[in-house]
């Protein structure tokens, strides 16, 4: 994992110039894009890619396999999620392997708690850690519990159209770059995302350091209508550099505007069982 950057405010400006002028000198280049149509809005891209995702209040339940070169076996985790995004709180509760079942998290923005059922522990976790692994896998806790937001915490751009996005034959994606805001610790100097351009729909997201050296990608696959949205239900992520190392999500049950109690985002319902 990259360290995280914090930009000071006039870095930010001169980060905004210097990597606007290398955005299209990776994989994506200029030649391969259309132009975006005059006058579209990229924040309004990125809400929408977001609202894919996620709404107000959501509920899925997703088992997670982590893959490496060390691991004679593939490590299986399930767990459930509970979000609240308007307010940014969200829950994490991990359900297996039995080692770790109980093991939750709670987001109250800005304060992360988590709860160690082996200790009886609660521990309150600080932003500077947001950056590191999520039990071991290669999702940070930032990823899990959606500490920081794609949508108010960074700036975009449109670099154009792509007319056939790599691994989604068939469709047109927006090519969107997000650039950390000056007040904002990430661990990206910038994120290219994909986002289908009919429904909105996340396809992939590169994560590149401030040489612009590629250090993550974010695949979205298995693309489902639930209720109205276009939802990935596979989510993989790959490291550029170690073709055996891959966490996979697999989203087994999903609800949107979902009905739970408030008391999903307490402190007491770490420790809880049910």
């Amino acid at each position: 994992m990259a360290g995280r950057v914090r930009w000071p405010r006039w870095g930010a400006r001169l980060a905004l110039l210097v990597i606007g002028s290398i955005s299209l000198a990776g994989p994506v280049r200029a030649g391969d894009l259309e132009a975006a149509p005059e006058g579209l809005d990229a924040w309004a891209v990125a809400v929408r890619a977001e609202e894919a995702l996620r709404s107000g209040r959501m509920f899925f339940e997703a088992k997670m396999t982590i893959r490496r070169s060390r691991l004679s076996r593939p490590r299986v985790l399930r767990f459930r999620w509970f979000g609240d995004r308007p307010r940014r709180r969200s829950f994490v509760r991990l359900l297996a392997p039995p080692k770790s079942a109980g093991t939750s998290f709670l987001l109250l923005h800005p304060n992360l708690w988590m709860y160690e059922p082996r200790d009886e522990r609660t521990t309150r976790i600080p932003s500077a850690v947001m950056s590191r692994a999520w039990m071991e896998s290669d999702f940070s806790i930032d990823d899990l519990v959606r500490y920081t937001s794609e949508v108010d915490d960074y700036d975009h751009r449109i670099l154009g159209i792509d007319p056939s996005p790599k691994g989604a034959a068939g469709l047109r994606a927006y090519v969107v770059e997000y650039l950390p805001r000056a007040a904002v610790e990430s661990s990206w100097s910038r994120i290219v995302a994909w986002i289908e351009t009919e429904h909105g729909t996340p396809l992939r997201q590169e994560f590149r350091d401030a040489k612009d050296g590629l250090l993550r990608v974010l695949r979205y696959e298995d693309i489902r209508d639930v209720g109205g949205r276009n939802f990935p239900h596979v989510w993989i992520l790959e490291h550029p550099t170690d073709k055996l190392r891959e966490t996979r999500i697999e989203v087994e049950q999903v609800r949107f505007d979902a009905d739970f109690e408030d008391s999903v985002f307490t402190t007491t319902n770490l420790k809880s069982i049910r």
